[in-house]
């Protein structure tokens, strides 16, 4: 360990490969969380209904979020996202805003937007979805992206803030320790856990 590398004691009925996942998807998540501030109350969709999104909808419903909502392309992850927290699943296409006006009867009715995919697509058209003063966070791209095409006027008009994660830091993973202390039960985050390795076979795992 280097140096200063903070450490969190975790309390013991936590099982491991959920105590495997907090300090990267976990913390992740809490540090994005961190920066879209309080989400007591709010329309929060997650865009991205991988592991870091189902956290990510845990989390959010955790933190008493009037409504959570995933978007993906893949359908069999959003019928598992309602186990995480998801009231409202909605498919990635062309026919998304009429999905989110039928459902909403509101074509931007989200005050958060938490941007785990990485699509580029997807950070322009969820953008839209943000009602005044909405905020997104944006947290997938993290490889070699195309260039936005974004309105200025709308992002100007309509008060929006864009916040860019980067990994997390010790704060964040407290938060994730702490979350997981007390929702590991809430949720099926061992269903997320796949294979395993013990700790003599730490080569072949890396």
């Amino acid at each position: 360990m280097r140096p200063h590398t903070p450490i969190v004691k975790l309390h013991e009925t936590i099982p491991l490969p959920v105590a495997a996942i907090i300090n990267c998807a976990v913390a992740t998540v809490a540090g994005a969380l961190r920066l879209a501030g309080p989400v007591e109350g709010k329309q929060v969709l997650v865009c991205g209904a991988g592991m870091l999104g189902m956290i990510a909808c845990a989390m959010s419903k955790s933190l008493g979020a009037a409504g959570v909502s995933a978007l993906d392309v893949d359908p069999a992850r959003l019928d598992a996202a309602g186990d995480f927290g998801a009231g409202r699943t909605f498919v990635a296409a062309e026919t998304l805003p009429q999905q989110i006006q039928d459902s909403f009867g509101n074509p931007a009715p989200f005050d958060l937007v938490i941007e785990l995919s990485g699509s580029a697509t997807a950070m322009e058209n969820t953008l839209g979805l943000l009602g005044i003063g909405g905020i997104a966070v944006w947290v997938g791209a993290t490889y070699p992206q195309p260039d936005l095409r974004l309105s200025g006027e709308k992002i100007i008009r309509n008060l929006l803030t864009i916040k860019g994660l980067h990994n997390y830091n010790q704060h964040a993973l407290l938060a994730a320790v702490e979350f997981m202390e007390r929702h590991h039960q809430d949720f099926p985050f061992e269903s997320m856990v796949h294979d395993a390795f013990t700790l003599e076979q730490a080569n072949e795992a890396f």
